[in-house]
């Protein structure tokens, strides 16, 4: 592209409209997102009843795990048994030796609540320091509100994120991975025992995100590699003497065995692109292989990035722990749409980096992205009841007794649009992978190094960048 659009005074005029818009739809959008919140607070979730009445089973029985003769089929994915990893139950146990307590759920959707605001609030401010990094612009006003316009946008795409409401609905620990895997891009470099140890905690919890290790040895980030040795190591100890070696070990030698080989499964929840490619069932050899042929060629493009890109640039090495995000989860045989959730983190670093760079394509395979996961039909309904004249329950009984199409197309076309969007959700890591690809190759990397102070000082991270002798050569 030629001239950056946020260095114009077009650009200036652009952000005040887009700006005014988001911040009337964000205005819309926040009774919305308590009354979304308030719903699913006295929600029975099924997932987490299943983890808490097995750690009551502990208590009981002293078995962890349910035992059978079958167990490939007893621990299929998206199975009703517990078989994540015993360091899982640390945070559930303790709470269930005398039985369930009171409004234990409630309270376990409220923490995942805070650690999911604060998750966005570090991503927005990351976010706008990574703005920081760009060129001068040469309209200062313009300058200002860009980062704006990405911190509005991020703060509706909150409000609107449908993983996270499914996550906050089945109590998932991914919300809390959204945070921890944050928490870990900021301080890799200033806080590497930190980081370390945070990951750990991910990594003991389930198993998948033993994954971003690879991060970590192409930083040569070795004070962080012995943080997560050293942290992994103490909690499954603990989980050893809380437990017992007998179900650590039947963990160990008989269930993670048949998660370590699971296939695609062809179940309606799961939105693994091959479960689409497939829809009448994905359990012959053609799935299997182009399940297959889909994780060779992202761990294999994955290692070619961290072959061709160095360390050292402050917005390489976050399109990089990006990239990690997005190809961990790519590499899954199945995934739920709550997984989603952890996505957010590279979303909205891209949109924000592409924005900056003026990366048509990149901007626009992010907002896509954006809006098919944020997306959801259930959402629009509320909404077009009151433009319908009509009760909430009206417009449902309205939308079975007719179809879904035609009474969208007949009473609200964009919210026929946004069932379309929504429906791409399994497209959307796609689009976030190929965006990041698009940032990090398609124009030269900026040769800008990282502050050697902590993100969180009162200092800016601009301010810090300039005051580092070791910045742009």
């Amino acid at each position: 592209m030629g001239a950056d659009l946020m260095r114009t005074r077009d650009g200036r005029i652009a952000a005040c409209c887009v700006l005014l818009l988001a911040a009337l739809v964000l205005w819309l959008s926040l009774p919305g997102f308590i009354a979304a919140v308030a719903a699913i607070l006295p929600v029975d979730p099924v997932d987490m009843r299943i983890f808490a009445r097995q750690a009551e089973t502990f208590w009981q029985t002293g078995q962890l795990y349910q035992r059978a003769d079958n167990v490939v089929m007893a621990y299929l994915p998206n199975a009703a048994v517990y078989k994540f990893p015993p360091p899982f139950q640390l945070y559930i146990a303790p709470w269930m030796r005398h039985g369930m307590p009171p409004l234990f759920f409630e309270y376990c959707r409220w923490l995942l609540l805070v650690a999911y605001l604060l998750a966005v609030v570090l991503l927005v401010r990351l976010g706008n320091n990574l703005m920081q990094l760009a060129p001068v612009c040469d309209d200062k006003l313009a300058a200002r509100l860009w980062p704006m316009v990405y911190g509005v946008i991020a703060v509706l795409v909150t409000l609107h994120f449908t993983p996270f409401f499914n996550g906050l609905t089945l109590i998932a620990i991914e919300v809390i991975f959204l945070l921890l895997f944050t928490l870990v891009l900021l301080t890799l470099r200033t806080y590497p025992l930190f980081a370390g140890a945070l990951l750990a905690l991910a990594a003991t919890a389930k198993i998948y995100p033993v994954f971003l290790l690879t991060v970590l040895l192409w930083q040569r980030n070795w004070r962080a590699l012995l943080a997560f040795a050293v942290a992994s190591t103490l909690v499954s100890l603990v989980a050893l003497l809380v437990f017992g070696i007998a179900e650590v070990g039947y963990y160990t030698g008989t269930i993670l065995p048949v998660l370590l080989a699971e296939q695609p499964v062809g179940w309606a929840e799961n939105l693994h692109l091959v479960f689409y490619l497939f829809p009448d069932g994905i359990s012959h050899a053609a799935a299997r292989a182009i399940c297959t042929a889909l994780r060779f060629f992202f761990l294999a493009a994955w290692l070619l990035v961290l072959w061709r890109r160095q360390p050292g640039s402050a917005r390489n090495e976050t399109l990089v722990f990006s990239l990690a995000l997005v190809t961990m989860l790519l590499i899954m045989p199945n995934y739920w749409l709550q997984y989603q959730v952890m996505l957010l983190l590279p979303a909205l670093l891209v949109f924000t980096l592409a924005l900056s760079s003026a990366s048509v394509l990149a901007l626009s395979l992010a907002g896509l992205a954006l809006l098919s996961m944020a997306l959801s039909p259930e959402q629009v309904y509320p909404l077009l009841s009151y433009s319908f004249g009509g009760s909430t329950d009206e417009l449902y009984a309205l939308v079975l007794r007719e179809g879904e199409q035609s009474v969208m197309l007949r009473y609200a076309p964009a919210a026929w649009l946004v069932g379309q969007l929504a429906a791409l959700k399994p497209l959307a890591p796609y689009c976030l992978w190929l965006a990041l690809v698009v940032l990090l190759f398609g124009r030269p990397a900026q040769d800008q190094r990282l502050p050697e102070k902590s993100f969180f000082s009162r200092r800016s991270f601009s301010e810090l960048l300039s005051a580092n002798p070791m910045r742009a050569r």
